[in-house]
């Protein structure tokens, strides 16, 4: 199977109050529905040398199942300024029609150019600081809502640009104290809920390692 174009994916466009980590992160994620495996997501994310909290880039690249896949999806988010962002997200794969789609945004607004075998549509969606642009089948940019979510609950809006749906929701970093025993590795988490529910959990240095969708019956789990 020819690997799919890579995916230009910026989620956010506001500096987080909860720093995820100020050290390039790179892994694999193992996805996995009712406890069985069912494809893996390779990232690598790298920090803004001036402000670690915002990325400068995020790459990533899902495949389901992770061999003889039927479906891949990858990305690259970029800034393309201060408030600014730019993807393009392909997904192909034998199971789904080709399409590609171009997501331009800055502080209020949104472009989405969606191009596929049917034809080419556009969109505008309204932006903002509290705006993720998410993809169902991409599980690495969530690491942007672990950036914006502070300790009193964020009230945000993820788009999903392929079909235009907008899911209102709130994300609530959790007190360290009440998800770390004594005698556990410390653990950040950043709890989901409303449109979009489930949680973030980052280690100590702010590495991803977990993302639970419980309403889909989801999760992603850092390989080892």
């Amino acid at each position: 199977m020819t690997l799919p174009l890579r995916v230009l994916l910026a989620v956010c466009l506001g500096v987080g109050p909860v720093p995820v980590s100020a050290q390039s992160d790179q892994g694999v994620l193992i996805i996995s529905r009712g406890g069985q495996e069912i494809g893996r997501e390779s990232f690598r994310r790298i920090p803004n040398k001036s402000d670690p909290s915002v990325m400068d880039s995020l790459t990533s690249i899902a495949r389901f199942p992770a061999t003889k896949p039927q479906l891949e999806v990858s990305a690259i988010w970029a800034r393309s300024g201060p408030d600014a962002f730019t993807m393009l997200l392909d997904r192909r794969g034998t199971a789904v029609a080709t399409s590609q789609i171009l997501v331009a945004g800055g502080r209020n607004r949104i472009t989405v150019r969606v191009v596929g075998r049917s034809g080419e549509s556009a969109n505008e969606f309204p932006g903002g600081p509290g705006v993720v642009v998410m993809e169902d089948s991409l599980f690495a940019p969530y690491l942007q809502i672990a950036a914006l979510a502070g300790e009193k609950v964020t009230p945000m809006t993820a788009l999903y640009p392929r079909s235009g749906r907008r899911l209102a929701f709130q994300a609530e970093r959790v007190p360290a104290a009440t998800t770390n025993p004594p005698d556990h590795d410390a653990i950040q988490e950043i709890r989901l809920t409303g449109g979009l529910s489930g949680e973030i959990q980052l280690d100590a240095g702010g590495r991803l390692i977990r993302i639970v969708r419980p309403d889909l019956g989801v999760e992603a789990s850092r390989a080892p």
